[in-house]
């Protein structure tokens, strides 16, 4: 399975995404992550720097690739493409090539309407992931409107705000393994319960 995750706009979450994401599957799946983004935030994570080369991570499920243009590879489980922001010609390839486009939006109206110009684009298999829920009128008002949307297009799990998402980059360790139990933790397993259900 293929999993992108894009956004037009920059700053929504899609590297804690992937990240956490990819340790999630990593118990009992083979994993790459696919560092196109120029920022290699991932690649930083992982203490990698290597492009153009699969390489292995302290995580003996998990490899990384940094790799700025998009090639196929098929002897994984689970390939998650951490994509640039915006939308460029390797960014498109991989969207067309993947399973299912995560296009993570955080609860306002200017992130929410980045999610409504990609599906303006003609791109297909598009499901939103809300990051950074609180439980505050504004952010009540957000979900009422992906609700509208038909249920393909939106994840029913939402990422709750939290503090430590921050401590993952100091660390480099993901949620998953610094906070187990947390919400946060639990929100982003049934995520992937939800991709794993779907396809």
């Amino acid at each position: 399975m293929i999993i992108s995750i894009c956004n037009i706009k920059g700053g929504v979450g899609k590297t804690t995404t992937a990240i956490n994401l990819a340790y999630v599957f990593s118990k009992n799946k083979k994993v790459l992550i696919y560092d196109m983004d120029k920022q290699k935030a991932c690649g930083y994570f992982f203490d990698c720097f290597v492009e153009k080369k699969i390489m292995p991570t302290n995580n003996k499920n998990i490899d990384i690739l940094i790799h700025k243009k998009f090639k196929k590879i098929t002897n994984y489980d689970i390939i998650i493409i951490d994509t640039p922001a915006g939308l460029n010609k390797a960014t498109k390839e991989a969207i067309k090539n993947s399973d299912i486009t995560i296009v993570p939006v955080l609860p306002n109206i200017l992130s929410l309407r980045t999610f409504n110009e990609m599906v303006d684009k003609g791109f297909e298999n598009l499901k939103i992931l809300l990051n950074g829920f609180e439980k505050k009128p504004l952010h009540k008002k957000i979900v009422e409107l992906i609700l509208k949307l038909p249920k393909k297009q939106y994840f029913k799990t939402y990422i709750p705000k939290s503090d430590h998402i921050e401590i993952m980059t100091l660390e480099k360790k993901s949620i998953i393994e610094l906070m187990p139990t947390s919400n946060i933790s639990k929100a982003y397993k049934k995520i992937a319960q939800e991709i794993m259900n779907s396809y």
